[in-house]
């Protein structure tokens, strides 16, 4: 690619370009492009499964990612206690 100028699929092609935000999703979800990209695939072709084999739903999908997400607040309101304890110990 050069520089300034965006690549774009060539006109009738199955590929789409790599959309910008790929490289923000995969770091907010902590796994690689190449998965994302692999689970899109699948999610496509209606063959996305669990690890036992079992079709995944959206609705599990979202499960699954509200739970990932309320433990790494119930981390964050862990460490911003301690934070709170630890400073008003410090004030006194």
């Amino acid at each position: 690619m050069v520089a300034g100028i965006k690549s774009e699929p060539w006109p009738g092609s199955n590929r789409n370009p790599r959309p910008a935000c790929v490289g923000i999703r995969t770091k907010t979800l902590g796994i690689s492009g190449q998965t994302l990209h692999n689970w899109v695939k699948a999610e496509a072709a209606g063959q996305l499964r669990d690890v036992a084999g079992k079709t995944i739903s959206a609705e599990q999908m979202e499960i699954t990612r509200l739970k990932a997400e309320l433990a790494r607040t119930r981390t964050e309101r862990d460490i911003l206690k301690k934070a709170a304890a630890y400073f008003a110990r410090e004030s006194r």
